[in-house]
């Protein structure tokens, strides 16, 4: 999940807009499968290849996440896998 900023410990997927919980890796929220806002202003060709996305993001399943251990140390970020 590259990009995204962490709200109140809910991160969400750039892909599809799932949210997870930062801290148990739970799915909090399920992939959003709309039409995003502002989109009936693309070219009628662009409008379609949206459809066409959303239809195939529909297959999509997401799961609880993983989780690992996570230390700063200055600049750095070590993650215990």
């Amino acid at each position: 999940m590259l990009l995204q900023s962490i709200n109140q410990n809910e991160v969400t997927c750039p892909f599809h807009a799932a949210k997870f919980d930062i801290t148990s890796g739970k799915k909090i929220g399920e992939p959003v499968l709309e039409i995003p806002p502002g989109m009936e202003h693309l070219p009628p060709s662009w409008q379609k290849y949206m459809e066409i996305v959303g239809q195939q993001m529909s297959f999509i399943k997401t799961y609880d996440q993983e989780t690992y251990e996570v230390k700063v140390e200055g600049d750095t970020i070590k993650i215990r896998a």
